[in-house]
């Protein structure tokens, strides 16, 4: 699977990492798995999410900091985007998983405990061209 890291940007894509550095805010690193095209499995993107201090408090992820920052994500996510340009728009949903992980701070980084739910979004995209008949 292929690795990432995402910082926001505050619309702003020569300042806006060092923005969320000054002063935290939600970080999160990708996996995509790959996608095997014959079958039509694969595409998933993986995302440990978590809320993050400021530079002052050395980008320490905040108490109860990767449920926040997951949901977040999350509810930034849920909804209907526009893109930008293309006549698309993006319908995302969220279910709960359970089971998936224990809650708790075993085996957790930074010992910082989350609540053992797994959010699962699946974006549908869909035309939003217009033909005029």
């Amino acid at each position: 699977m292929g690795r990432g890291v995402w910082r926001a940007d505050f619309h702003s894509p020569l300042l806006g990492t060092c923005l969320e550095s000054l002063i935290g805010g939600n970080h999160f690193r990708a996996w995509i798995q790959n996608f095997n095209a014959t079958s039509g499995s694969g595409g998933a993107v993986f995302l440990a999410v978590s809320q993050e201090e400021d530079s002052t408090q050395h980008h320490n992820i905040v108490p109860n900091g990767y449920n926040l920052g997951r949901d977040n994500l999350v509810n930034a996510a849920l909804g209907t985007h526009q893109h930008p340009f293309l006549p698309y728009k993006f319908v995302t949903t969220s279910a709960d998983l359970t089971g998936l992980l224990a809650p708790g701070a075993e085996g957790v980084n930074h010992n910082i405990a989350q609540d053992g739910v797994v959010k699962l979004l699946k974006v549908d995209r869909r035309s939003t061209f217009d033909f005029g008949f």
